[in-house]
């Protein structure tokens, strides 16, 4: 069995298939959609910033089982944003 070194390839040992786990706990893409925090305990606080599809950048933090704030870049790829139930609904431009 190769390893990453020979591979260039992520395995489970070097924690790529953790981060992916993280990253989809955090945010999902479907279609035009971009779902914040799917999967996320509300006991864990996190702030994070992660790329989506079409050049675009999520940038949020959630706190306390709030979600303090969400940045969309660019501004226009917000409407397609879609937040947790436990929020306001407003997204920062």
């Amino acid at each position: 069995m190769k390893d990453v070194v020979s591979t260039g390839c992520p395995t489970q040992d070097q924690g790529g298939v953790a981060m992916i786990a993280v990253q989809r706990m955090l945010m999902q893409c479907d279609a035009e959609k971009i779902h914040l925090l799917p999967a996320w305990p509300i006991e864990w606080d996190v702030e994070f910033k992660l790329h989506a599809p079409d050049q675009t950048i999520v940038e949020a933090t959630y706190q306390s089982g709030k979600l303090l704030s969400v940045k969309v870049t660019p501004e226009s790829r917000a409407r397609d944003v879609v937040l947790p139930r436990d929020t306001d609904g407003k997204i920062s431009p």
